[in-house]
């Protein structure tokens, strides 16, 4: 197919270079910082002569230009409230940090809202308490009481941690767009650029207060990245937002009615590919970006990911037939092995046992993809000791036992010395930051470089931990550290480098505005995904939010209605991939968006339906025969004469061949360490004691006083079976105590 002449990135630079304004004074506002080099490419096709660039800002940079506060992080700004918190709630109804981690995230979100649409806060939260009097109207039991409590406290908290940040000329996003359209008449006197907003669709009341300050000063443009086809639908959900703009905005209704490209009614290939599991969809994105890279090398292709975790099977399918790929979006920080492998460091220090570590545990944490190279040294002695702890079922290992590994670099006291203080753990996350990433860069592997940028990327995030528990010292134990840890992980993501101008381009549906390719494959496009429907609870509810302005669940999937089809707009060829089976809490309905492609479908759009699906071989089994030969004859008269119990009887019959294998092979199944007495041995144990017991008494009549000797000697003699089935280990505790107790009743009875 032909390919796309002019993306919109092209349109906007013809558009801004035919305007009346010289370069250098005008300022270009986008969404993103990912646009801005590719709109600078846009510029280089239509300048043929040196001038002064324009300038170019993402929104959040502008937004702190105008408001004069610098962005306070969100682990910061989660000690900063916490803070405030306790300064301003009753001793007896504060709660502790890790209590305050489930809600603190939440509310700030809350906070931000109000602020970035400007709402009337002290009105919004007096409407929030009346209505919650409402609802409980005549239930005073405790816990409305608390609830009523706490939203009645809730302005105080509001303004005080706004005047906390503003005093120190720091601000969440909200509290910068609050801030910045109060500081619009100063920013308009002292700046006379002209401002180009380009590709902006869903405004907060914010953005869309300082648009319309600076288009009615004269100072503004809005170049709307909108379809003809949507724009003029007035169902279509994908124009919600730009139609309303045009009704109620001022500055523009006095503007001509927008000419807006028709892009989307022209010729496209589609197709919407029903396919099993999340895994399989990987698969078959790559298959077909492969079969697009084959014919048509001349073309741009973006592969748009609804999930972030089929990322790096998308690129692995990828990667094997092409290494002309770029990812723009940032890898879930959680999702890395490095993130698992201090998981499970946490946990094993978070459930020690009396000084002892739990020996599963240490066996997954040495076994980790993050650490298992880092014992190279020490692997003999290490599989040797952990053979050893596991011949002997042992449960629990001391520390000492394994700070001894790898005594040379220290990694053994850094992994298993116990746990003494917030502090000194947070100290040793950073040596151990630095010491994979100076082990694993000297590798000359990918992968053992990938592991090296994963420390690395750690290091900042616990070096601010640090700084910031040296200032508040809210971190009393393992648990909230843990807690802290893992909340700040959901946000946070590593970043990749390369070159997004040209090869395929990997991104989440977000890094896709104001961008146009010729092939679009789309992921997970499922109800639940794209749109991602309701969210999570919320401490405003919806109704009142409606009322002060502040977006619902509703906005949301407008929003995603918007990008999913702002991304087929200038397309050619597109293949939409959808989940059809039900995974975990997805139902595998596929989304609204597909039955509206096929419901309202262009007479230019040839719609084709697939289904991807994956045959697996069946497994062949044959039955295992072996000829009674002489010598197996005698080895079962052997067997014979020992005699055949109930369980041997029972496995003849189930399996034969592994009758065989165990009874007159003698091959033994492998040892495995059991945290609990399994119910084979307990069953031998209390058989042993019973043979135990009656063994003197063979062909004599029991009298009461042989009675009484067996009930003073029977828990003396479960004793030592037990310290025979654990090697030595008398420690009992608790399924194996129950176990044991049950098991003296038993014998007693």
């Amino acid at each position: 197919m032909e390919r796309n002449k002019k993306s919109f990135l092209d349109e906007v630079a013809e558009q801004i270079i035919a305007s009346k304004y010289s370069l250098d004074s005008i300022k270009i506002i986008v969404p993103s910082n990912r646009s801005i080099r590719f709109l600078n490419e846009a510029f280089k096709k239509v300048i043929d002569q040196p001038t002064f660039a324009p300038t170019m800002v993402n929104i959040e940079t502008f937004v702190q230009e105008l408001s004069g506060l610098n962005r306070i992080s969100s682990i910061a700004l989660l000690f900063e409230f916490y803070n405030c918190y306790q300064s301003t709630t009753p001793d007896k109804l504060t709660e502790t940090f890790d209590q305050y981690l489930s809600w603190g995230s939440a509310l700030l979100q809350e906070f931000n809202d109000i602020d970035a649409y400007l709402a009337p806060q002290n009105d919004l939260f007096d409407h929030l308490i009346a209505l919650k009097k409402i609802e409980q109207w005549g239930e005073e039991t405790p816990l409305i009481k608390d609830y009523i409590s706490f939203s009645k406290r809730l302005p105080v908290y509001y303004n005080t941690i706004y005047q906390q940040l503003l005093e120190n000329r720091k601000g969440y996003a909200g509290m910068q767009f609050r801030e910045a359209v109060n500081n619009l008449a100063f920013y308009l006197d002292a700046n006379k650029s002209h401002h180009f907003f380009v590709g902006f669709n869903a405004l907060n009341t914010a953005e869309g207060r300082i648009i319309q300050e600076l288009i009615a000063n004269g100072q503004g443009t809005v170049i709307w990245d909108l379809d003809a086809h949507f724009f003029e639908d007035p169902f279509h959900v994908s124009g919600h937002f730009i139609r309303n703009y045009f009704k109620e905005w001022t500055s523009l209704k006095q503007q001509p009615k927008p000419q807006f490209q028709n892009n989307f009614n022209t010729a496209k290939q589609i197709e919407i590919i029903s396919v099993a599991k999340n895994i399989t969809q990987a698969k078959a994105a790559a298959q077909i970006v492969k079969e697009i890279h084959e014919t048509e090398e001349q073309t741009t292709t973006a592969v748009v990911l609804g999930q972030e975790s089929l990322l790096i099977p998308v690129i692995s399918g990828i990667a094997s037939f092409s290494d002309d790929w770029n990812v723009t979006m940032g890898y879930p920080l959680q999702q890395t092995t490095v993130a698992s492998f201090f998981n499970l460091w946490m946990e094993l220090h978070q459930y020690t046992n009396q000084d002892k570590l739990d020996f599963f545990k240490v066996e997954l944490l040495l076994e980790s993809c993050a650490s298992s190279q880092l014992f190279k040294k020490a692997e003999t002695t290490l599989l040797t000791k952990l053979a050893q702890l596991k011949k002997q079922n042992r449960v629990l290992v001391s520390h000492d036992t394994l700070t001894q590994i790898d005594a040379d670099q220290g990694v053994g006291h850094l992994l298993f010395d116990p746990f003494s203080t917030v502090d000194d753990f947070l100290n040793r996350f950073l040596e151990i930051c630095d010491l994979g990433y100076d082990f694993y860069q000297q590798k000359q592997d990918q992968h053992t470089k990938l592991l090296a940028s994963y420390f690395m990327r750690f290091k900042p995030i616990f070096r601010q931990l640090q700084l910031l528990q040296e200032r508040f010292g809210f971190l009393k134990g393992l648990s909230e550290l843990k807690v802290l840890l893992m909340t700040l992980l959901q946000k946070e993501t590593i970043d990749f480098t390369g070159e997004p101008l040209k090869g395929i381009q990997v991104m989440g549906l977000l890094e896709t505005r104001l961008l146009d390719f010729d092939n679009v494959i789309i992921t997970n496009v499922n109800e639940g995904v794209l749109p991602a429907g309701k969210g999570t609870t919320s401490f405003i509810p919806n109704a009142v939010k409606m009322k002060f302005g502040l977006p619902t669940f509703l906005e949301q999937d407008t929003i995603f209605s918007y990008h999913f089809f702002r991304v087929l707009q200038r397309a050619k060829n597109i293949f939409l991939l959808y989940n059809s089976t039900s995974d975990g809490l997805f139902s595998g309905e596929k989304s609204r968006f597909l039955y509206q492609l096929e419901y309202f479908q262009s007479s230019k759009h040839q719609l084709s339906f697939k289904q991807v699906t994956t045959h697996f071989p069946s497994a062949v089994t044959t039955n295992e025969t072996v000829e009674k030969t002489a010598s197996i004859l005698n080895a079962l008269k052997v067997v014979a004469k020992e005699g055949f119990s109930p369980s041997s009887l029972s496995q003849y019959i189930r399996n034969p061949y592994l009758f065989y294998e165990q009874r007159v092979l003698g091959i033994k199944e492998p040892e495995t360490l059991e945290s609990t007495i399994n119910a084979m041995d307990k069953g031998t144990m209390i058989h042993n004691v019973l043979e135990s017991l009656y063994k003197p008494y063979l062909n004599q009549e029991l009298t009461l006083k042989d009675y009484e000797q067996m009930l003073d000697s029977y828990s003396t003699l479960l004793s030592q079976e037990y310290k025979r089935v654990y090697h030595g280990n008398e420690e009992r505790s608790g399924a194996n105590y129950i176990v044991f107790e049950l098991a003296k009743a038993l014998i007693k009875n």
